[in-house]
């Protein structure tokens, strides 16, 4: 039963995902100037037979906002997610941004990287 158990949870692990980004899942923004905003966004194809939804996105911190399509994207269709990074302290920094589709077990993970200067 253990091993059983164990194929399963396996199995699920390594199922295909349903987004495939369309652009790079890391960014870098290079250098950026103290108190400002920068952008950046990333864009996704559903790959699935159904409709997805992404329903949220966690950030590591308060310096970094996303905005998203609220909408379910039917398959083959393409959405953007928007990141803003508001450079708060100086020095390098690297952000972890998680983002949770309905279709999908484990969130996908997306990071912004650069330096406050």
């Amino acid at each position: 039963m253990v091993v059983l158990l164990a194929f399963f949870s396996l199995s699920f692990d390594f199922a295909p995902s349903a987004i495939k980004w369309t652009t790079s899942t890391d960014y870098d923004f290079g250098a950026v100037e103290f108190g400002t905003t920068s952008g950046v966004v990333f864009s996704f194809q559903n790959t699935s037979t159904d409709s997805v939804l992404l329903e949220t996105v966690r950030t590591t911190c308060g310096c970094t906002a996303a905005e998203w399509p609220e909408r379910p994207l039917a398959p083959g269709a393409t959405g953007d997610l928007r990141i803003e990074f508001t450079a708060e302290h100086k020095g390098p920094f690297t952000k972890k941004i998680r983002v949770f589709f309905d279709a999908m077990r484990k969130p996908e993970i997306l990071f912004i990287r650069g330096r406050v200067e």
